[in-house]
């Protein structure tokens, strides 16, 4: 019972889950998530469907690291063959962006939806 509270913490940004599959047939999607093995063992069934369009998993639980730890964007880097400067971010925490930015990524902060979708415009990304 304790177990499955404590991994009952996410629920689907349908706006975010709409776009997912258009972007991965034109770009390739890396997750770069703060979690733990209970809470991603949930993630993972909830959102199976999503998440089959993301070429790889980047969650802090593997990776032995967390945002906004430049060991993490590192170890998230590690799985593409882009440039930092070809990456662009998404994220919900301010900190989080800035330590991306850090790394070279381009980082938006995920807030207001429309707004997000015309920064990604403005990076040339549809």
């Amino acid at each position: 019972q304790f177990k499955s509270a404590f991994q009952d913490i996410f629920w689907p940004n349908e706006q975010i889950c709409k776009l997912i599959p258009k972007l991965s047939s034109r770009y390739q999607l890396l997750l770069a998530s703060n979690t733990n093995e209970a809470h991603f063992e949930k993630f993972r069934v909830t959102f199976g469907p999503v998440l089959d369009h993301f070429h790889a998993l980047g969650t802090s639980h593997t990776l032995n690291a967390r945002k906004p730890m430049p060991e993490f964007y590192e170890a998230v880097q590690s799985l593409t063959q882009h440039a930092p400067e070809e990456c662009v971010f998404l994220d919900d925490l301010h900190e989080n962006i800035v330590a991306a930015q850090k790394h070279g990524w381009h980082g938006i902060v995920y807030q207001q939806h429309e707004e997000a979708m015309q920064k990604l415009q403005s990076l040339g990304i549809q």
